[in-house]
């Protein structure tokens, strides 16, 4: 979305692959901004769809480039890491974005938020929009924050869960299972066409994702449920074998 919300602005996008891990190019990335008159830099920790984490060291790099950093922290409560949240008191070209939709569960509501440095607040309020968060959004958010501890000790369970996902898709002969730090594990499809095993689990009552887009195209990400939605995934798996 941001790419696209950037284009509908009138921006260039200049896009900076990923290595074959899925980790940042740290070197690219400088060397874009070193040839190219960016302005912005978006970062997903944990990222979306490959589950991985971005390593403070290199976040501190990045930091260092004449850019502002926007740091996507959706499915951070996941992660074995703390958020970056603090670090925008320490830098100015710092923001980090964070939403209710993935912990707390109310995605159709569209509730997030952003921690910016205090001299890019003065420039968002020239152009924010007259409409406020909707009054559902609003009830559904504050409730999440009286719910907190509740919340947290379902996160616990779903980062168990993930580890006890990962374990079970190792042994599936045709998936190579990423490591993740978030609420799903991307998955290489091996020997088999991902989109068609995606339609197969569909037929069976089982929805993954599958994406065709460059370097995800033989891919499928499955997201964390409760035990017995595990149990049945894996086993259909193994019945493809």
């Amino acid at each position: 979305m941001y790419s696209f919300d950037a284009g509908l602005s009138g921006a260039e996008v200049v896009n900076v692959w990923r290595r074959d891990d899925y980790s940042l190019d740290v070197d690219a990335i400088a060397a874009a901004v070193d040839e190219t008159s960016v302005k912005l830099l978006f970062l997903t920790s944990p990222n979306n769809p490959t589950g991985n984490w971005l390593p403070d060291e290199e976040l501190a790099r990045l930091l260092e480039l004449p850019v502002l950093v926007v740091l996507d922290e959706a499915y951070v409560e996941f992660a074995d890491h703390a958020s970056r949240a603090p670090w925008v008191m320490r830098h100015e070209n710092l923001v980090v974005l964070r939403t209710f939709s993935k912990a707390a569960g109310i995605a159709g509501l569209r509730l997030g938020y952003g921690i910016c440095p205090a001299w890019l607040m003065t420039q968002l309020w020239k152009f924010k929009q007259p409409y406020n968060v909707n009054v559902a959004a609003a009830v559904a958010g504050l409730a999440s924050l009286r719910h907190r501890e509740q919340i947290a000790d379902v996160v616990v369970k779903l980062r168990a869960e993930r580890e006890r996902l990962r374990a079970g898709l190792q042994a599936i002969p045709y998936l190579r299972p990423y490591p993740s730090q978030a609420n799903f594990v991307l998955c290489d499809v091996v020997g088999r066409e991902a989109g068609q095993l995606k339609l197969v689990l569909e037929q069976r009552g089982i929805l993954v994702r599958h994406y065709r887009k460059a370097r995800l195209e033989n891919c499928i990400r499955i997201s964390v449920g409760r035990p017995e939605q595990t149990d049945r995934l894996l086993a259909e798996l193994r019945a493809l074998v």
